[in-house]
């Protein structure tokens, strides 16, 4: 068997999170995995810089684990509606130069505003617009019995039964209620 190849995948979900289970032939030996997801008949990008190949469907996710930290999922720069509303509207943030069309092979890392930014007028202190990075993703294992437990976790990799498992929040990749 070529342990390349992905034997099963599961996919499952609940009102919070959408459940991918990849399981391949052998052990994991790689570091360094990716998951496209197409949201959008029709939509999203075909090219993607890190990846030698094209898709045939456009992709508006880009999930990146990476084993030992540094996962994150990544969206297609036209789809990016943070970069749109705080860099290019309201100019809070510092111009991006990457092109937004939808066929570009552009991602963006996914953030959440905390606050657009703002001055106290009684004492003139200013507080600046921040950002957090909602799309990183934290290992770990969500049974309660492991050594690796975290209630946290968004994956986990279990290398020698070659299985690799997300948990991805459904806000994460633009859907608000999953059951319309």
């Amino acid at each position: 068997e070529d342990p390349t190849v992905i034997k099963k995948v599961q996919i499952d979900y609940d009102e919070r999170y959408l459940y991918l289970s990849f399981q391949k032939n052998g052990v994991i030996n790689e570091d360094h995995f990716f998951i496209l997801l197409n949201t959008i008949k029709n939509q999203g990008n075909k090219k993607h810089p890190s990846l030698p190949y094209q898709t045939k469907e456009g992709m508006e996710y880009l999930i990146e684990i990476r084993d030992q930290g540094e996962s994150r999922i990544w969206v297609d720069k036209a789809y990016d509606f943070h970069d749109f509303l705080y860099r290019e509207k309201l100019k809070l943030k510092q111009s991006s130069t990457n092109s937004s069309t939808s066929t570009s092979g552009n991602y963006s890392k996914i953030y959440l505003a905390l606050n657009r930014g703002f001055t106290i007028p009684e004492t003139g202190e200013v507080f600046p617009f921040e950002d957090y990075e909602t799309g990183r993703l934290q290992e770990g294992n969500g049974n309660p019995e492991s050594s690796m437990y975290n209630s946290l976790s968004d994956y986990y990799i279990n290398h020698e039964e070659g299985i690799i498992e997300l948990r991805i929040p459904w806000l994460l990749i633009g859907f608000t209620d999953p059951s319309t």
